[in-house]
């Protein structure tokens, strides 16, 4: 069977940051779709959304989360690999996406996580930034069978879907760690400023709240534990 991929790109009110991203994705030959899910923007980004041409643009009248995004993609994807990538990264280009997806068509891993660069040196020390990557590649197959994974709520779930993620998927598949090379992202504290700052602390409040010191320890520990595979 010949693998197919899907992209998947969640987005909220990232008119000015999205078109890079979705401009490198359609220089890869190996997609099959890019499937935007625009959940809830405003109309200036609603309106650019819908002049992009090749993608499927799936849009959510009112914001449901990230989670709900993800989810809503899925479903409507075709691919058996399916690919999770954020809306406001920088640099990112086809050689990354094939980083992302090469451990599972080439050496039979089940899940990808990508690593960006990380401006915070505790975050990337820690495995922080890796642990709870938005950047990811599974298979399809796998991931439809969780369900529950998209079920988390709130402003925060765009958080805790990875969190989720990681206590059903850690130390039960095969999974694979790859740094993605020159490739950042727009954090909340150029975004919003100091508000942003506090806001990405009280996602990480509400993500320790969520899985528990000794569980967050434990998914911190699993991902460090593992190598970049080159």
């Amino acid at each position: 069977m010949s693998n197919t991929i899907s992209v998947i790109v969640p987005c909220y009110n990232e008119e000015k940051r999205i078109l890079p991203i979705i401009k490198s994705l359609k220089l890869s030959r190996s997609i099959i779709e890019i499937i935007v899910v625009d959940d809830g923007s405003d109309k200036k980004s609603q309106k650019i959304l819908s002049h992009l041409s090749g993608i499927k643009l799936i849009t959510h009248p009112q914001n449901l989360g990230k989670a709900k995004a993800l989810y809503r993609g899925l479903l409507a994807s075709r691919g058996n690999i399916v690919v999770f990538v954020d809306s406001d990264l920088i640099g990112f280009t086809p050689r990354h996406l094939q980083l992302l997806v090469n451990p599972i068509i080439k050496h039979g891993y089940d899940l990808t996580i990508g690593d960006i660069e990380c401006i915070l040196f505790p975050f990337k020390l820690s495995g922080y930034s890796a642990c709870y990557s938005g950047e990811r590649a599974y298979r399809s197959r796998i991931l439809k069978k969780y369900p529950q994974i998209f079920s988390a709520g709130g402003y925060v779930d765009g958080f805790l879907v990875e969190a989720e993620m990681n206590r059903l998927f850690f130390g039960k598949y095969k999974i694979a760690k790859v740094l993605l090379d020159g490739v950042g992202a727009h954090y909340k504290i150029c975004k919003y400023g100091i508000s942003g700052f506090l806001n990405d602390f009280k996602v990480m409040k509400h993500c320790l709240n969520y899985l528990g010191i000794k569980e967050e320890l434990k998914q911190l520990k699993f991902i460090r534990s593992i190598n970049y595979l080159k």
